[in-house]
């Protein structure tokens, strides 16, 4: 497979995607909303517009052997979100899809979330590929729909369906919480935090990168669903202070009993960032490792301290 499409390719992880598959002699074509008239043009950018059941993908899916479908939406939590999230995760998966076969696209690898699994474990327990999915908010709800109507394609079409399903992403570049657990970081806010003992689960953009290229590679992928992570979980006193030594900040830790941290986030209405601190969330990733022949080639001390690299260049 040489031609490879990937969707959401002005993204954080679809940037950097679509730079390694080059470096990798791919042929690789961006989808994206819209294109930046003030920018340099790339022949191999293509304006879908917006990601729904109507969106047209003709000019993007010419000639292409595999699609990389990165984009998608999350992190909305106002009364819109349910429809949002349907729209793009679930009726413009389909739709894309369904394309794919009228093209003759062989592989579909399809970027999901943990969060189709859960929302937390049991420490020392973990989320495996074959668990029963369980999502618990409108946008994990949404990843698991798509997954299942991906499925139902591939049994009757034949296009060869991959599935990803990452915890938080970071690295270079990153947005959104972990960018926020940086800033904290920096200004060296004391944090609550020195009772916390939980174990999670992260997933450097190369090493998650390193798996899609696997995937598009191997054969033995197709119709399996894959967890990747570091495989290495880390508890949040932990990365809050390996990124505080590397920033050359020091943290300081409030002890504070974790019934009284909850309690206070239910008052302040901040329940779920709350329970992304505190609460565990570990990945299994044998099964990828095993049928894949793959590891992670960065360990996460380093994908950190590349990410932070980035952060004080950039801050």
């Amino acid at each position: 497979m040489k031609n490879i499409l990937v969707t959401g390719a002005s993204g954080f992880v679809g940037q950097q995607l679509c730079e390694t598959l080059k470096n990798f002699n791919y042929n690789v074509y961006k989808a994206v909303r819209k294109i930046e008239i003030n920018k340099p043009q790339d022949l191999r950018k293509i304006e879908i517009g917006k990601i729904d059941n109507n969106t047209d993908w003709s000019k993007a899916l010419k000639n292409i052997d595999c699609v990389i479908h990165c984009a998608g939406r999350a992190h909305r939590s106002n009364e819109q979100s349910i429809k949002i999230y349907h729209e793009t995760n679930v009726e413009g998966t389909k739709n894309l899809a369904e394309q794919c076969v009228k093209f003759g696209v062989k592989r579909f690898i399809f970027l999901s979330t943990i969060k189709v699994n859960g929302e937390k474990t049991e420490k020392n327990l973990s989320f495996k590929h074959d668990d029963l999915p369980f999502p618990t908010d409108e946008y994990g709800v949404s990843k698991w729909q798509a997954e299942k109507i991906l499925k139902e394609i591939s049994k009757k079409c034949g296009l060869e369906i991959v599935i990803i399903r990452s915890p938080l992403v970071y690295g270079p570049g990153v947005k959104g919480n972990f960018l926020r657990l940086m800033n904290l970081t920096f200004k060296k806010i004391p944090l609550p935090i020195s009772k916390i003992d939980n174990l999670r689960s992260f997933v450097g953009i190369e090493n998650l990168i390193d798996l899609i290229i696997c995937c598009i590679k191997n054969q033995t992928a197709s119709g399996k669903i894959f967890l990747v992570s570091d495989c290495k979980d880390v508890s949040t006193p932990e990365l809050i202070a390996f990124l505080g030594n590397t920033m050359k900040k020091s943290q300081y830790f409030i002890p504070m009993p974790i019934i009284l941290i909850k309690f206070l986030a239910k008052i302040l209405n901040k329940s779920s960032e709350v329970e992304r601190l505190t609460g565990n969330l570990q990945v299994d990733c044998t099964y990828t490792c095993e049928v894949l022949n793959w590891k992670p080639p960065v360990d996460i001390k380093d994908g950190l301290r590349k990410t932070v690299e980035w952060y004080l260049k950039n801050r």
